[in-house]
């Protein structure tokens, strides 16, 4: 009876680790999935403010917007306040890690690289009239980050990919 008991002891023991390892498998899956959730709602909040009518139109405007900002309007003012804050803001999700960069650029880096290059002037302007030189700071980080996406895969950085039609 007594070595029944200990083979039993010694079974209970192995069936308890076997749970253990389950459980923590079970518990790292489930963080993963709840990654992947965030990332997908934060994502999916990028898709919803980068494609209405509304914030084409805006971003049309800011790239067509002459190189001189003092010459802009209040309305192009507007514009490239809300276009260098929507940027800001998944700058600011890839920084957090939210959203994974590579992703971004390889959805987004043309574009980022083209509005970065007509809103930095603004920004630096803006950045010394309020004495924050981290000002966007997060969009700056996505638009180096979009030049080199660009220079590492030898794609072009200057808005160049439109001045051929795709062959294919």
């Amino acid at each position: 009876m007594d070595e029944f008991l200990v083979i039993a002891v010694g079974w209970s023991t192995v069936i308890q680790a076997v749970v253990v390892v389950g459980a923590i498998a079970f518990t790292f899956r489930q963080l993963v999935e709840a990654g992947r959730a965030r990332e997908f709602a934060s994502l999916q909040q990028v898709f919803q403010e980068m494609h209405t009518t509304e914030s084409d139109d805006r971003r049309d405007r800011v790239l067509n917007s002459p190189k001189d900002f003092s010459t802009w309007t209040p309305a192009q003012w507007r514009d490239a306040r809300a276009e260098s804050a929507h940027f800001q803001q998944i700058g600011f999700f890839v920084r957090h890690k939210f959203i994974r960069e590579k992703l971004v650029m390889e959805m987004y880096s043309l574009l980022i690289l083209d509005l970065w290059r007509t809103l930095s002037p603004f920004i630096q302007h803006e950045a010394a009239r309020m004495g924050t030189p981290t000002f966007m700071r997060d969009f700056k980080s996505l638009a180096d980050a979009a030049r080199n996406y660009r220079v590492s895969r030898k794609l072009p950085t200057d808005g160049q990919v439109f001045a051929q039609p795709y062959m294919g």
